[in-house]
């Protein structure tokens, strides 16, 4: 995705990355606003000295079977560029993980403080180690906590690295904020799409014309990848039948995930649809006990974004906004 400059959020991350190591970061967000990509500009930035191990799992399938050990560890180097992949290991230490017999925790703590520079460590799409087997002394959910510990321990207790974690499932944010190791000792920080203003201005110093630049906003909003598309796709379609292509493409996913929700499930088309009609509408929902089943069914489906900081429920975006109320027939 093509990095278009970010002011604020740089700003508040090189604050962060700046500051003494005290604390856990959080970054989420809704899919496709743009984490990633500030993420990687924001290494880009940051001076030579600073060693970042950026382990990246979205387009990774994580196995059940794999270990915790295969994806945060390899044997020989693991950097390019400046960037680690993992941590080092060699064969002997990682038969003696797999035995039980070396913590893996205290080798990445070695080699943390091993460094001359300061460290920082990010895990792109975090959730996807909710499932994942390590070890026999891992059971029950057991892996996430023990990560969080130590990710604690290196922050909050010994200082000697920053962490980044980067997810876009906000009930798996909701899930670890709600646990009690993490008391005083993470953050939280919302990359959310462009306001529109920034949008339009964009779209400006693309050479679309004032209204191009309007029309685009009022239906695609500030989704970075929407407008991407529809720079891609203006030569050859002509701005409003990119637009609309994207509106389609939108409108035949929010049918999809709806369709999986409530196949032959009548009494949940009607809960969520009242849920869909108070989140396009304006009205209230009721993250507490009501109404949270349904936001959670549709939040899986990507068809609303909850913040579960600000308490807030919304469409995904301005196109599945327009398209939830096309479907309802609130139009």
């Amino acid at each position: 995705m093509k990095f278009w400059d970010r002011k604020g959020e740089i700003k508040f991350l090189r604050a962060y990355l700046r500051s003494f190591p005290n604390s856990i970061l959080f970054i989420y967000g809704p899919k496709s606003s743009g984490k990633s990509t500030l993420i990687m500009e924001v290494i880009r930035r940051l001076r030579s000295n600073e060693r970042v191990i950026y382990f990246d799992f979205r387009s990774k399938l994580l196995r059940a079977s794999q270990s915790f050990i295969d994806l945060f560890f390899k044997i020989g180097g693991s950097e390019r560029e400046g960037l680690k992949s993992a941590f080092d290991i060699d064969e002997k230490s990682k038969k003696g993980m797999s035995h039980g017999e070396i913590n893996p925790f205290e080798i990445m703590e070695e080699q943390l403080k091993r460094g001359s520079g300061g460290n920082v460590i990010i895990v792109d799409e975090v959730q996807k180690l909710k499932g994942l087997y390590s070890d026999p002394r891992f059971k029950d959910g057991g892996l996430m906590d023990e990560l969080l510990n130590f990710f604690v321990r290196i922050t909050k207790v010994e200082h000697i690295s920053h962490v980044i974690l980067m997810t876009s499932d906000t009930f798996f944010i909701e899930e670890l904020s709600s646990r009690s190791l993490l008391a005083n000792c993470a953050e939280y920080y919302l990359v959310d799409f462009f306001s529109d203003d920034i949008a339009k201005e964009i779209l400006l110093s693309e050479h679309l014309n004032d209204v191009e630049a309007s029309y685009v906003v009022s239906w695609c909003g500030g989704v970075p990848w929407f407008l991407e598309r529809v720079l891609s796709k203006r030569k050859i379609l002509g701005v409003k039948e990119a637009v609309k292509s994207l509106y389609d493409m939108v409108k035949g996913e929010v049918l999809k995930s709806l369709g999986r929700l409530w196949r032959g499930k009548e009494d949940l088309a009607k809960k969520d649809g009242e849920v869909l009609v108070k989140v396009v509408m304006g009205g209230r929902v009721d993250m507490l006990l009501r109404d949270r089943d349904s936001v959670e069914r549709l939040a899986s489906e990507e068809v609303v974004f909850y913040d579960p900081i600000k308490g807030l429920v919304r469409p995904q975006t301005r196109l599945h906004d327009r398209a939830i109320r096309e479907i309802l027939g609130l139009q």
